[in-house]
């Protein structure tokens, strides 16, 4: 597996962090952290978010705007 990743960010969940049609780069973490903006899922569905809480081997993700979680 690639320690190296480009993504293009799809929708606006990110802002204003990340912005549509923003490409980052993801390098692969040994360990998760809040506050850490992660890519997550398969790759036909990856998303974009930021750790919002670390329990264990369970990650919570959340979004930037203020709506919820996912």
């Amino acid at each position: 597996m690639s320690w190296l990743l480009l993504a293009r960010v799809s929708g606006t969940s990110m802002e204003p962090t990340l912005r549509e049609g923003d490409i980052v780069l993801a390098i692969r973490a040994h360990r998760l952290q809040p506050g850490q903006v992660v890519l997550a899922g398969p790759a036909e569905h990856r998303l974009i978010k930021r750790i919002a809480r670390v329990e264990g081997s369970k990650v919570l993700l959340g979004v930037e705007q203020p709506y919820g979680w996912v």
